[in-house]
């Protein structure tokens, strides 16, 4: 393995710098859309945290599901009921702007009923100041979306591609066809993909013999993270070489080295924060310096190199 020198005075920086969707962040680690993500004091605490980025909860368009969301937690990871940010837009659109100001690197997560809905919200979006996008585009819990297959996802990739100019990833699903999606964004403009979504799953309530949330729900945390890792491999064993954002189950530092060893170029944390809290980011991005620190690598030693391997 390679190995770089640095200087005491800019080691960390150095180290844990990485890059995506045109962005250079203090260190790889992301907080992934979702609750932790849906004010501008949830963005604060995750910057506060030591976060890398963050990545708003999804910003939509079009007529909004009522329905209760509900979470359960499990010891491998947690089922939910959650869809899309009830934030209203404007106020979306002053937080953007904000952070834009300030120079934080947010991106927002949008998605919309019709491709067209998402090419005004994505101009919208990026007219307010976002510097990058991420299209949601794997939603297990949005009828919509279910069983997204590649000329689903070639029409909203190229929806948005025709109307902005900031890079922006496609947010996958870990299941399905991969490569052919991953690729069917490509094709369209996308610049990186976020893989991967919560996974379609279900909950049996045995005691009252019926099904925990009434039908099919999303799955996220722990459990999804060989599943996740294995489709990362498939991308690159493909020879795709296109950014990747590895979502699913990291709660450790060595989760984080597994997905930037098998060539992911940051990560994205989210479930492990419903137990550990936002402050646990911290602790995270202290123990991946810690280990490449002893080693004296930088982050952009490890991409891809078990894979290479």
């Amino acid at each position: 393995m390679s190995s770089t020198v640095f200087s005491a005075s800019n080691r960390k920086a150095e180290i844990l710098s990485a890059k995506v969707l045109g962005l250079t962040l203090a260190n790889p680690v992301i907080v992934a859309s979702g609750a932790f993500s849906d004010s501008l004091q949830q963005i604060r605490r995750a910057f506060d945290a030591g976060a890398g980025a963050v990545v708003t909860k999804t910003i939509y368009s079009g007529q909004k599901d009522k329905t209760v969301e509900r979470v359960k937690k499990t010891p491998l990871g947690a089922f939910n009921s959650t869809t899309y940010s009830r934030v209203a837009f404007d106020r979306w659109i002053a937080i953007i702007t904000g952070m834009a100001e300030k120079q934080r690197p947010v991106i927002a997560s949008i998605f919309a009923q019709t491709p067209e809905l998402l090419q005004e919200l994505a101009r919208r979006v990026v007219g307010a100041g976002s510097p990058a996008l991420e299209l949601g585009l794997s939603c297990p819990n949005d009828p919509t979306q279910q069983g997204a297959d590649a000329r689903f996802i070639s029409q909203y990739t190229a929806a948005v591609r025709k109307v902005v100019n900031v890079p922006f990833s496609v947010k996958l699903s870990a299941v399905g066809d991969v490569v052919n999606n991953v690729q069917a964004a490509l094709n369209e403009g996308a610049d990186a993909i976020s893989l991967s979504d919560a996974l379609p799953s279900i909950l049996v309530d045995v005691e009252h013999r019926s099904l925990a949330f009434g039908g099919p729900v999303a799955y996220s945390g722990t459990a999804i993270k060989p599943i996740v890792l294995h489709s990362i491999y498939e991308i690159r064993q493909a020879g795709i070489k296109v950014p990747i954002m590895g979502i699913g189950g990291v709660s450790s530092v060595t989760d984080v080295l597994e997905y930037l060893q098998l060539g992911a170029d940051v990560v994205q944390v989210y479930t492990v924060l419903m137990t550990r809290g936002v402050e646990f980011i911290k602790e995270l991005v202290d123990d991946l310096y810690c280990w490449c620190d002893k080693r004296e690598v930088s982050i952009g030693n490890l991409i891809g190199i078990a894979a290479r391997k």
